[in-house]
């Protein structure tokens, strides 16, 4: 495009988007659009680096540069939360980290300079991350669900046997379960579930993976944890439980849980190998009047 700066502000003066006008050098020239708030005052003067990071500067510069070298239209995203806002009246996300999409136009001729027609998808990216955890939490839980546990068993899976570190997996019943059902209110059973996820959250790594597995089942995955290691995080997790008084509403109520431990093995052919120890674990766990902890390595499933 070979036309001057104010045939482009009379151009582009009318797009509901905000237009910032730049030098090659990232010099603001002019700001306009018809969502614009800001006066163009507040710009005069200055350098993308006087209102950015040194990092995001580098990044806007090298795309007018790429644009004006190449004269070639150049669209990209970007993610920020120390920008000026261009005058986007846009409170939602005030305060937060925003999403925006560039088209940067070239205009050559004796004096160029770029279009940095600007677009906030802020929205749109936060209700795709919205949709991201909804597809990989339970809605009542917030736990991971099946579907995103079965997809990580996989993956570590898969590692391990190209040479990656090992991993064990504890499977946790609460116990016994029936006898909320029986005693109180769904209510009351979903808060009891609640603070018991939020009690296990609290005692389990950064690092570890707890999920739910269905049929009142929770699935916690340990990277880098040989079985000795599980087996002592249930223990604790175990004694948590036992100790701890669940308060809802006007009642005291105490739970325990039951838990099943296995490790990865070199034998395995998949990750439902450890998964059917783990699981075979808890039913002993279970059957020996609960609040227990037991494990099963490939080694001894053989015997």
């Amino acid at each position: 495009m070979n036309i001057s700066i104010d045939q482009a502000i009379t151009i582009f003066n009318h797009l509901e988007e905000t237009i910032v006008f730049f030098s090659p050098d990232g010099d603001y020239l002019s700001v306009c659009g018809s969502d614009v708030c800001v006066k163009e005052a507040d710009f005069a003067g200055k350098n993308i680096s006087d209102v950015i990071t040194s990092e995001t500067a580098s990044l806007f510069k090298a795309k007018i540069t790429e644009s004006l070298k190449k004269n070639e239209v150049i669209s990209f995203e970007y993610q920020v939360s120390d920008i000026l806002n261009f005058g986007l009246n846009n409170e939602e996300n005030s305060g937060n980290e925003r999403h925006f999409r560039v088209r940067v136009i070239p205009c050559a001729g004796d004096m160029p300079f770029v279009v940095w027609v600007v677009y906030d998808i802020s929205q749109l990216r936060n209700i795709e991350q919205r949709i991201n955890n909804n597809d990989m939490e339970e809605p009542v839980t917030g736990v991971y669900n099946r579907r995103f546990l079965f997809k990580e068993l996989n993956n570590f899976f898969q590692r391990f046997q190209r040479g990656s570190n090992g991993y064990s997996v504890i499977i946790i019943n609460i116990y016994p379960n029936e006898k909320f059902s029986e005693s109180f209110a769904y209510e009351v059973n979903d808060k009891i579930v609640t603070n018991f996820i939020a009690l296990i959250k609290n005692t389990l790594r950064s690092t570890d993976i707890f999920a739910s597995a269905g049929n009142d089942d929770f699935i916690v995955l340990l990277p880098d944890t040989p079985s000795k290691g599980a087996e002592l995080m249930a223990g604790r997790l175990r004694l948590s439980i036992e100790s701890h008084i669940f308060e809802i509403e006007a009642d005291q109520i105490c739970i325990t849980a039951s838990f099943g431990c296995s490790e990865v093995s070199s034998d395995d052919s998949s990750y439902d190998n450890v998964i059917n120890r783990a699981e075979i674990a808890l039913y002993q766990a279970k059957h020996e009047g609960g609040n227990v902890v037991n494990r099963l390595d490939n080694k001894n499933w053989k015997k």
